[in-house]
């Protein structure tokens, strides 16, 4: 006699003949891996995903209250080469600026009254003789030019705040938007009087407000235009030496900050045509 397991083997066998033979599961998984296609690693998957995403910002420091500069890398090779325009190349700041842009290859344009106040030579230098004040002077200076650094001193005169529309007028009509300006730490705002500059409040140690006023014309100006501009505010400017180290901070001075060489204020100055994380700002900058 058949007992009930020998029934259910029967039934068993039966039923596998009907059903044909069953895939073992590593079968059905290579099967299932033909109609899917390669399974790419998760390694894989994560390294198109970066490349889709594009390179992830790191965060900036420009948001913080004050940011300390150490071992400042302008002298490093930019990666784009600019012509960049220098205005106010024989002053104190400017003549140090144009040393720098040379260093990093790019080609560098000057306006300047007189020529021979000029003392280097270079391929990449094209010294202009011309004059801020005149409109056909700074438009002529203008061809070709892909950034701007004013480094125009007060002097005495109005020649900053005149020649300063001349200036955005032919930048706007060139199609030029870059503009780094050296202005004064008088224009920044007062952290006794948040509402007002400093030269206007009780911080400034200044006898008189002349240049101030004349760096406060210019700012307002620039407001007002479509520039991507940046004014440098050094406080007291000795020559000095280069040091590499100092603290910046967007619209204030560095707490406690009395000065800045000249060499150290041309760096940083020449530094931000590479960054574009103070536009539309004024800069404090000081030991």
């Amino acid at each position: 006699m058949e007992g009930p397991h020998r029934r259910w083997r029967r039934r068993s066998a039966v039923q596998r003949h009907m059903d044909g033979p069953r895939r073992q599961p590593w079968r059905r998984d290579a099967i299932q891996r033909l109609f899917e296609g390669p399974r790419r690693q998760l390694w894989q998957r994560d390294a198109i995903q970066r490349h889709m995403d594009g390179p992830r910002r790191q965060p900036t420091v420009a948001n913080r209250p004050s940011t300390l500069i150490a071992g400042a890398s302008s002298r490093r090779r930019s990666f784009v080469l600019m012509n960049i325009l220098i205005l106010g190349a024989t002053g104190r700041v400017g003549s140090k600026i144009v040393p720098y842009a040379l260093h990093d290859g790019h080609h560098v344009t000057v306006l300047v009254r007189t020529p021979e106040k000029i003392q280097m030579n270079d391929e990449n230098l094209s010294i202009l003789q011309g004059n801020v004040l005149v409109k056909q002077d700074i438009g002529r200076a203008m061809q070709g030019i892909d950034t701007v650094i004013s480094a125009l001193n007060t002097d005495g005169t109005t020649t900053l705040s005149e020649s300063m529309p001349l200036i955005i007028e032919a930048m706007e009509r060139e199609g030029i938007q870059r503009i780094i300006t050296v202005g004064t730490a008088g224009i920044l705002q007062s952290r006794t009087s948040p509402d007002t500059l400093r030269y206007q409040s009780s911080e400034s140690k200044r006898r008189t407000v002349r240049a101030a006023t004349e760096h406060h014309k210019v700012y307002e100006l620039l407001k007002q235009s479509t520039l991507k501009w940046t004014i440098v505010c050094p406080t007291y400017l000795p020559d000095g030496e280069r040091t590499g180290n100092y603290r910046v901070e967007r619209h204030f001075l560095p707490e406690g900050g009395v000065e800045i060489s000249v060499p150290d204020t041309a760096e940083f100055t020449f530094g931000l045509i590479k960054t574009n994380d103070y536009i539309q700002s004024r800069v404090g900058i000081a030991y």
